[in-house]
């Protein structure tokens, strides 16, 4: 199973960064704005995990949007191959939405350009939720270096009286961001420990419950979609019932914490067991289950 760290942007110095398990459930990222409208508020951020021994996923995730009827992302890609793009968006809106996807293999690029539609005669602006979503081939997630370029290469806002359009590649020659480069990494993570303190107690037992008291029906997650959530936060169009990850449980390094049973599923049978773990170390009985153990998990950081 794969988490992404969001993206660190690389100011100075371009390198892979490196996140000790003490650290990773809290990083944040800064966020990209428009490198060609300096006064406009949009921001986005970046984020990457492996889906498979041969695929990567980079998620261009808008985190602040002050509208937009017109959007368009050009991305430049080193280290993988040509990728397949999804968009998605709050489609209880009432707008509708029309794209249109390009790839150019021979200079590495993708862009992606898109209109959103109110389906009236005002002029509106979208204001919701929206993320890209990219898919790229590599010969191998675990071992390969991809880096990244990318750029708001169209942006029409009435809220924000802008409207441009420029070509992907003539981005470079005014782009302050430097690439984003993926860097495979591990990680030890402490089965049960939701704060990430090193201690098994009770309140790890109560976060675990919690947790799956926010998925549909209270039935409980999966390890993978709940490191899908983690790795995108509170916006997750997949899970119906997303809520903000981060927010809750900041501390959480990754999804397989929460399985204290090592069944691949989340569910309050896990938060017993915690339960059990600590119950078990007070009474200076000998605990024969996971809780407690350490384990490595392959991440990817974008540096």
């Amino acid at each position: 199973m794969v988490i992404i760290n969001r993206l660190k942007k690389a100011i100075a110095t371009l390198m892979a960064l490196t996140i000790s398990a003490a650290s990773i459930g809290a990083i944040s990222a800064d966020a990209y704005g428009i490198t060609y409208s300096k006064n406009s508020a949009f921001e986005y951020e970046m984020s990457a995990r492996i889906l498979s021994d041969t695929q990567i996923e980079l998620m261009v995730n808008v985190t602040n949007n002050p509208g937009f009827h017109e959007l368009g992302f050009t991305i430049y890609y080193e280290g993988c191959k040509t990728p397949k793009c999804v968009a998605a968006y709050d489609f209880e809106s009432g707008f509708s939405l029309v794209n249109a996807f390009a790839v150019n293999t021979e200079l590495q690029n993708c862009s992606y350009n898109l209109t959103m539609l109110d389906g009236s005669e005002n002029d509106q602006d979208y204001t919701g939720s929206f993320y890209l979503r990219y898919v790229f081939n590599v010969d191998n997630a675990y071992e390969d270096i991809c880096e990244f370029n990318t750029c708001v290469s169209a942006y029409g806002s009435y809220n924000e009286n802008i409207q441009f359009s420029i070509r992907g590649e003539d981005f470079f020659d005014y782009a302050e961001e430097k690439p984003a480069i993926t860097a495979p990494n591990d990680i030890s993570y402490i089965i049960g420990d939701m704060d990430n303190n090193g201690i098994i107690d009770i309140s790890d037992a109560s976060a675990v419950g919690r947790l799956v008291g926010f998925t549909k029906n209270k039935q409980g997650i999966s390890i993978e979609d709940l490191n899908t959530i983690i790795a995108r936060g509170s916006f997750d169009p997949y899970n119906p019932n997303h809520f903000d990850c981060r927010a809750e449980f900041p501390n959480m390094v990754c999804a397989e914490v929460a399985d204290a049973t090592g069944e691949g599923q989340i569910t309050l049978e896990d938060s017993k067991e915690v339960l059990t773990c600590y119950s078990d170390n007070m009474a200076s009985t000998p605990y024969k289950g996971l809780v407690g153990k350490v384990d490595i998990k392959k991440i990817i950081v974008l540096a």
